[in-house]
């Protein structure tokens, strides 16, 4: 184990998982005053949370966890790390600057449509209705993991929306991370707010909060 392995804290969301008592694949409990979705696989743990149909933790067997999590969360409000689902706008609003960042789809109750596992994983479906909207996640979960978020909007009027998944990556040190793929890449820069391109790999050096138009494929490097 190399020192930075050593720095990394357990994930807080891990106890569910130190029982010695055989666990279902699915359970639900609560954690923090919300409904969390426990779940247990030979190929790999994770926790979701109703509120935002947000994955909090995912660990397939044999690796480390994948994501970051918050120890302490607000009473009300949204949850820190997993992977948030951004909808039905990303950052901040455009015209409407007392709505709350990144949308209403992260403080929400979804519903758990369905559950599913195989040999190789877990599958579930979440859904939100709000209006004439509706947001279907789908999650895959084994070795690996898949989200794919959708959108519908049953209307005949023209609208405008954005919708994000913003993984929260558990890393060693910032400073050590590469994320490989973006070279040339078109965006713009939340912070300095200008437009900007990027050259070569991405690497963070203090603040970074950068939108990228992009569609290939990308790579996390992290040497722990």
């Amino acid at each position: 184990m190399t020192s930075l392995d050593a720095q990394l804290p357990e994930h807080p969301l891990q106890r569910f998982f130190r029982s010695r008592r055989a666990r279902p694949t699915f359970e639900w409990e609560r954690h923090q005053l919300r409904d969390v979705l426990v779940i247990d696989h030979p190929q790999c743990q994770a926790v979701f949370s109703r509120q935002g149909a947000q994955l909090l933790h995912f660990q397939p067997q044999g690796q480390k966890p994948w994501l970051w999590c918050a120890a302490q969360w607000p009473q009300v409000g949204a949850i820190r790390g997993g992977v948030p689902v951004c909808w039905p706008w990303y950052g901040r609003h455009p015209g409407e600057s007392g709505w709350p960042a990144h949308g209403w789809g992260r403080l929400l109750d979804w519903k758990l449509i369905d559950s599913s596992e195989s040999e190789k994983g877990v599958s579930l479906h979440w859904r939100l209705q709000l209006w004439d909207w509706q947001v279907d996640l789908h999650a895959e979960l084994g070795q690996g993991m898949e989200l794919r978020l959708s959108t519908r909007h049953e209307d005949s009027e023209p609208c405008h929306f954005s919708h994000a998944l913003h993984a929260y990556w558990r890393i060693g040190d910032v400073a050590e991370v590469a994320l490989e793929g973006l070279d040339g890449a078109q965006g713009y820069d939340e912070l300095s707010r200008q437009v900007c391109q990027q050259h070569g790999e991405l690497r963070v050096a203090g603040g970074c909060q950068r939108v990228f138009e992009h569609a290939g494929a990308l790579q996390l490097q992290d040497p722990t």
